[in-house]
């Protein structure tokens, strides 16, 4: 709840005259505000306590405060002190007139993470800064996107009902699309290939970039918007995927890259978000039987576990590797797909080489799985599920008598009726 004003003169007061802990104690207890634009406490507290120019309550101020209009002068009293300010989880904060491009270029590396990873980041600051827009030298860049894909922000999109969510929507999806245009932009090093690596969890949602936009300011764009988008959108994708097969390959070529290479990572990751992202049964089974072995583990790990599975099949093409891939799965653990845990665990006690470590992974994930919902989670089968399977074996073992030949009528003796 925000302070009223006369609250806020009081505790202005008050913390004017207490000890530096006691004033940082108050300010971790504010908690985030309800509204960014409605700050916990007032700026003439925050600005009281400002002209202190105490090192501990300047920590607790940037840590902990949204008053973004009197921030301004914290942000000149040392690295510790910016590195709050940006790593605020109520808001994120940077002076308006400080040039980005300078100020990554010579921040520090835990500087960019606190920054970049930042969910209250704006998500047109971040989009931006994923597409480089202000011009950063390669090391700088690398950083920044290194640690945005990491946003906590890019995991998942906002439902829409009304169209000032929509607006608020296709927002919060411009960083989301920045991520995966970095598959056209940055180079196909290893290094980037490490940096992209972790884009598995991000949902799969191409944005087109302004680049292939026309000139909307004029009519003659608007008018060829209108009439070309379909085919903007598509040309776009082709060249996303295209990208993906074939830029983001190492030098081995596909299937001679090792599990480990940089590269099958990043079609991994690819191949995982888009098996989860997309709808239509027919598009994902594709990854399922893919030419490269980086878009069938990927397959793995996001596609929804049937106890109609082939896991045969899979193991017989990818072996251990299906194995630990469709193992961090949460799917994997209802309790409709038991018998397939306990396949799989069998195949792993069947290996020569050690897999232990699978039956550990398996048994913790499943254990996290079940303490989130215990009826739906688990290694064991449902009373349902029991009373299904003596369903259907009554209902095999009449359609066995049913089809199994009868005998020969006997002959009826004359007389037996007399």
């Amino acid at each position: 709840m925000m302070m009223e004003e006369w609250e806020g003169r009081v505790e202005a007061e008050r913390l004017a005259l207490s000890a530096p802990e006691v004033v940082y104690d108050f300010l971790a207890k504010l908690g985030p505000p309800e509204l960014k634009w409605f700050p916990r406490v007032p700026d003439f507290l925050v600005e009281r306590l400002i002209a202190r120019n105490e090192p501990l309550i300047d920590l607790g101020l940037a840590r902990f405060t949204t008053n973004d209009r009197v921030l301004g002068p914290l942000w000149e009293r040392g690295d510790v002190v910016r590195l709050a300010l940006v790593a605020n989880r109520s808001m994120i904060y940077i002076p308006p007139s400080v040039d980005l491009k300078p100020l990554l270029e010579g921040a520090s590396r835990d500087f960019i993470h606190a920054m970049m990873t930042n969910p209250t980041i704006e998500p047109e600051l971040l989009a931006g800064l994923l597409a480089n827009t202000v011009n950063l030298e390669p090391e700088a860049w690398w950083n920044v996107c290194a640690s945005g894909i990491m946003n906590p922000r890019l995991k998942h999109t906002i439902k829409a009902d009304t169209f000032d969510e929509q607006v608020q929507a296709w927002d919060h999806e411009k960083p989301i699309g920045a991520v995966w245009d970095l598959f056209l932009t940055a180079p196909a090093t290893p290094k980037w290939a490490s940096a992209l690596s972790n884009v598995g969890s991000i949902p799969f949602l191409l944005v087109l970039p302004d680049r292939f936009y026309p000139d909307m300011k004029t009519e003659e764009g608007r008018e060829d918007w209108g009439q070309t988008h379909g085919r903007r959108n598509a040309a776009y994708r082709e060249l996303f995927m295209k990208a993906v097969q074939e830029k983001w390959v190492g030098p081995e070529g596909v299937g001679n890259e090792g599990r480990l290479g940089n590269f099958v990572w990043v079609r991994r990751g690819f191949a995982e978000a888009y098996v989860r992202s997309i709808f239509g049964h027919d598009e994902r089974i594709k990854f399922a039987t893919h030419a490269d072995p980086a878009f069938r583990i990927g397959y793995y790990l996001a596609a929804d576990v049937r106890p109609e599975w082939p896991i045969e099949d899979y193991i017989e093409r990818d072996g251990m590797e299906f194995v630990e891939a469709v193992a961090m799965n949460d799917s994997l653990y209802l309790r409709m797909n038991c018998d397939i845990q306990r396949r799989l665990k069998a195949v792993v006690r069947e290996q020569t080489k050690n897999f232990d470590h699978v039956i550990t992974s398996m048994k913790r994930w499943r254990e996290r799985m079940v303490a989130k919902d215990p009826e739906l989670y688990g290694d064991t089968p449902t009373e349902e599920m029991l009373e299904h399977c003596r369903r259907a074996d009554e209902l095999a073992a009449r359609r066995e008598r049913m089809a199994a030949p009868m005998e020969a009528a006997k002959p009826v003796k004359k007389g037996w009726f007399r």
